[in-house]
C-alpha cells in the first residue's frame, strides 16, 4: 500500500549530507584556530626576543658611553672560551680593565660605579650587572676602524641577529 500524505522529517540521505558537510566546516575551523594560535606564539616569541634585545643594545650602548674618554682604549680578544669587549685605561698605572660580554645565557656588564653608572664622586669599586638572556645566544663587537672608534655589536638570538654601532665620541 501506498503512502499519499505530506511527508515529515528528512530522509536518511539528507541528514548523512547535513552531517558530513558540519564536519568538514568544523575540521577547517579547527585547524585555522589552531593556525592563528601557533602564529601568534611565534610573533609573540619574536616579539618578545626583540624587546630583550633592544633592552641589552640600551645597557651595552650606556656602558660603551661610559667609557668613551680619553682615558680608555677596546679591545676585543678571547678570555677562558669567553669574547669580551674591554676598556683598558691608558695610563699604565691604572690596571683595572672593565668587560662587557655574553656567558652562560647572561649578557655582563662590568663598570666602577653605581648600577646607573652615576656621579664619578660615588665610586663603589667593580660592580658586574648581569642581565639575563632567554632569548639571546651570544653578542659579539668588530672594530670598523684602526683607531678603534667604531664598533658593530651583533646580537645573536634565534628568531634572527641584530646589529647596532657603537661609535665614541672621546670627551675628558
Amino acid at each position: 500500500m501506498l503512502f499519499k500524505g505530506n511527508k515529515k522529517g528528512f530522509t536518511l540521505y539528507e541528514l548523512t549530507i547535513v552531517i558530513a558537510l558540519i564536519a568538514i566546516i568544523s575540521t577547517l575551523v579547527v585547524t585555522f584556530v589552531a593556525y592563528l594560535t601557533s602564529y601568534r606564539n611565534k610573533v609573540q616569541g619574536y616579539n618578545d626576543a626583540m624587546d630583550e634585545i633592544y633592552i641589552y643594545k640600551s645597557a651595552v650602548e650606556k656602558w660603551f658611553s661610559r667609557f668613551d674618554t680619553a682615558e680608555y682604549s677596546y679591545t676585543y680578544a678571547e678570555d677562558n672560551g669567553t669574547y669580551k669587549l674591554t676598556a683598558n685605561p691608558t695610563d699604565t698605572s691604572q690596571t683595572t680593565t672593565y668587560s662587557v660580554y655574553y656567558a652562560d645565557s647572561c649578557i655582563y656588564l662590568e663598570y666602577e660605579y653605581d648600577s646607573n653608572f652615576g656621579d664619578p664622586d660615588d665610586i663603589k669599586g667593580i660592580n658586574i650587572l648581569t642581565l639575563t638572556a632567554e632569548y639571546i645566544t651570544g653578542i659579539t663587537f668588530v672594530s670598523y676602524d684602526t683607531t678603534d672608534d667604531l664598533w658593530k655589536c651583533t646580537v645573536y638570538c634565534d628568531s634572527g641577529n641584530v646589529s647596532f654601532l657603537l661609535e665614541r665620541h672621546i670627551t675628558g
